[in-house]
């Protein structure tokens, strides 16, 4: 017996519809800002989680939205139909399920090195469409709600259905920051978006379709479509590779912890955060994995004292670790922004090992400035991107805050990366022009001097006694062979010259512009 289905896309005045377009739009807004909240982790293991990233991704959102805003209305006017809704709304959902699919791309390969460009031109690639189609239900829903009413309230429809579409944009984001990134894979999300664009349009073939079919036709379709994307997920959880012992994506990062086997037969477990290595230990030697860490020995020499360190940004913890080690009494505080990472680094990292470091989760800044404890050292390690310090973190209103909770023999010392001659040098130079504004003594210690031009490791030491030794003794003071190693290294003033740098403050500070032109230059 053939079931009977009202004819609604011949009248699409009526009012039955109503209450599915007002889904419909809070729904689209969520799911546009399910892709580009989510997009973000997708291009932040390529281009790395900077300004670039987030501007690249929501510019073209943007245009996107604009452009598929015009493409709806102009459509809707053409002929407002619940089945070309239904159209819109299942394309928008194939082109959300593509998205994982279109990462592998050779083209992203070939811009992943220009972090300022490539996530311009990868947002093009795989967010723009499904951006495109879901803004053009909006102006879409705007007219058929319209027609309810025979236009006799076409500011009001325009209205609810744009205060909807809002809403569900917010609830969208809350949505997505506070419990599909931190729960979900990303891939996972952009397919539970792709199941309920499909379950919209689904609903809208199975009421509304202008032919007089069986519904049961329909409702296999829709269980087909159903079907195929819990298969496309399962197809999606491949196995990790080998040497990947740790995998997750968070707010804040994409964590991929790596194991190396090296001749002597230990491992190194290397901590990957977003585009590059954040440090590394091995499972059965304390001794540093890359040369930059074995600079935790400078602390002998600055701070023969420590009773108190704080270190703001924790990677692999080898050298909040290698403090506890060589003053057992000390206490040693590690600020971490994201959570994950200290899990992680109680995990693979010994950091369970060390009951004196004390792990704490916060922004590095915002610790320092509600802490009323001194410290002997403050050692600065955070990263947000390519070689990109959070801006706030290498300003002189920072610079004086770390001052002002130092002890006064304490010392600061920061690790960044960068060339201290050439073209490549501009970080290091307003760096230290920045520090020089609140410190009295700043020196420089380059893991690799030999290439001054090439990036690279730099171990800066900021304080403000005014009786340190003079470096031309230093050799002599250095009672450690590898220490007086490191302390050659330093790099005299007049090796470089400030006069042209910035200085970065809280109101100017360029960080991400001066990496991302030593990137591409």
């Amino acid at each position: 017996m053939a079931i009977k289905i009202n004819n609604y896309d011949k009248n699409p005045s009526n009012p039955k519809g109503g209450f599915l377009l007002s889904l419909i739009a809070f729904f689209c807004g969520a799911s546009t800002m399910i892709i580009e909240l989510a997009g973000n982790k997708v291009l932040a293991p390529v281009f790395g989680n900077s300004l670039y990233t987030w501007t690249g991704l929501i510019g073209i959102i943007l245009i996107a939205m604009s452009s598929g805003y015009y493409f709806g209305g102009w459509l809707a006017d053409r002929k407002a139909s619940y089945v070309r809704l239904a159209h819109i709304l299942l394309i928008s959902a194939m082109l959300t399920f593509l998205i994982p699919l279109l990462q592998a791309i050779p083209a992203l390969e070939t811009i992943k090195k220009n972090i300022v460009w490539g996530p311009v031109i990868a947002s093009v690639l795989l967010f723009s469409l499904p951006a495109f189609f879901l803004s053009a239900v909006t102006p879409f829903s705007m007219r058929l709600t319209s027609l309810i009413s025979g236009d006799r309230h076409i500011g009001g429809s325009t209205g609810y259905i744009g205060m909807l579409s809002m809403l569900g944009s917010v609830m969208g984001t809350f949505c997505t920051g506070f419990v599909l990134i931190p729960l979900l894979n990303i891939k996972l999300i952009f397919m539970l978006t792709a199941i309920l664009l499909t379950l919209l349009s689904g609903i809208i073939y199975i009421f509304f379709f202008a032919e007089n079919n069986h519904k049961i036709k329909y409702l296999a379709i829709a269980a087909l479509a159903l079907t195929l994307f819990p298969t496309a997920i399962l197809a999606f959880n491949q196995r990790r590779p080998w040497n990947i012992v740790f995998e997750k994506t968070t707010f804040y990062h994409r964590i991929v912890v790596t194991k190396v086997r090296i001749p002597n037969g230990d491992i190194a477990r290397i901590l990957l955060l977003d585009t590059g290595s954040d440090g590394a230990q091995f499972e059965n030697s304390q001794k540093p994995v890359f040369p930059y860490q074995k600079y935790w020995l400078l602390t002998k020499f600055f701070c023969p004292k420590i009773e108190n360190a704080l270190f703001l940004g924790g990677g692999a913890f080898y050298i909040p670790e290698a403090i506890s080690r060589a003053w057992p009494q000390s206490c040693v505080d590690v600020v971490e922004i994201d959570p994950e990472i200290i899990k992680v680094g109680e995990k693979f990292f010994h950091l369970n090992e060390y009951p004196h470091v004390y792990s704490h989760t916060g922004d590095a800044r915002r610790y320092l400035s509600s802490s009323e404890k001194r410290y002997d050292l403050i050692f600065g390690d955070a990263y947000n991107g390519v070689r990109n310090i959070p801006a706030h973190l290498v300003t002189v209103e920072f610079f004086s805050l770390v001052k002002k909770q130092l002890n006064p023999d304490g010392a600061y010392m920061m690790n960044i990366i960068s060339a201290t001659k050439g073209k490549k040098s501009q970080l290091f130079l307003s760096t230290i022009k920045t520090l020089k504004q609140v410190f009295e003594n700043v020196y420089v210690f380059p893991v690799n001097p030999q290439l001054p031009e090439k990036a690279q490791n730099i171990i800066i030491v900021a304080t403000t006694k005014s009786n340190i030794i003079n470096p031309g003794l230093w050799l002599n003071a250095a009672q450690e062979p590898e220490l007086a190693i490191l302390l050659r290294n330093y790099l005299p003033e007049a090796e470089y010259d400030t006069t042209k740098a910035a200085i970065f403050t809280d109101d100017y500070n360029p960080v991400e512009y001066i990496v991302a032109k030593s990137l591409v230059s």
